[in-house]
């Protein structure tokens, strides 16, 4: 039990399967409050793994198009 401590609300996410597009694994999550998680990992480089969150469909896919044609991949570089 957690004292003194408010428990948040439950947000329900579904993942789906991790899926392979060029040199990443990609792997979506949609949570109840339409948020997209995106879980990237690099197939060349393991340490350029990173986790996405968009609030529409359009950015997340727009993003991963972009992603697929970089080898390596840094925060901040969209």
């Amino acid at each position: 039990m957690l004292k003194g401590r408010r428990v948040g609300k439950v947000i329900k996410i579904t993942t789906f399967q991790t899926v392979r597009r060029g040199n990443w694994l990609l792997r979506f999550s949609i949570t109840d409050m339409d948020s997209i998680l995106l879980l990237c990992s690099s197939t060349t480089n393991i340490e350029n793994t990173f986790i996405k969150f968009f609030n529409n469909e359009e950015e997340a896919v727009s993003f991963v198009d972009f992603l697929v044609t970089q080898e390596h991949y840094e925060l901040g570089d969209t």
